[in-house]
């Protein structure tokens, strides 16, 4: 049996994309996982995340604490992945200035994600 990780059909996905998304970017995505490997989270090089996906087998039935925590983990575990690249590269120079900006928004953003969790869990009860 493949994990959600393995087989993108066997997962559900944020309705997140890369609206302003150049093709140059592709080389500087950033990609994460939380620790325990129930979500994963890609973000572009102006830290926008784009894509969410969740364990559809475990999801509801993680507590929320811990369902918040992972997502928290993937998204920083992509962020700083982008940023390695960034920096590598050499790309992009204000991307400190940027990251801020990402950081300052990274609540409200949560405050969404814990919204649709509770949303995706009722779902799953029903």
């Amino acid at each position: 049996m493949s994990s959600f990780l393995e087989d993108p059909a066997d997962h559900h996905r944020g309705r997140g994309s890369f609206p302003e998304h150049a093709p140059e970017d592709d080389e500087l995505m950033g990609s994460g996982a939380s620790s325990d490997g129930l979500v994963r989270a890609r973000v572009d090089p102006r830290g926008r995340v784009g894509e969410i996906a969740f364990d559809p087998h475990q999801w509801g039935r993680m507590p929320r604490a811990a369902a918040e925590a992972a997502v928290r983990e993937a998204v920083n575990a992509a962020l700083d992945e982008m940023a390695e690249k960034v920096a590598s590269t050499g790309a992009l120079p204000g991307l400190g200035a940027e990251l801020g900006r990402v950081t300052e928004g990274f609540e409200r953003a949560m405050d969404k994600v814990a919204a649709d969790i509770d949303a995706a869990r009722k779902r799953l009860d029903s």
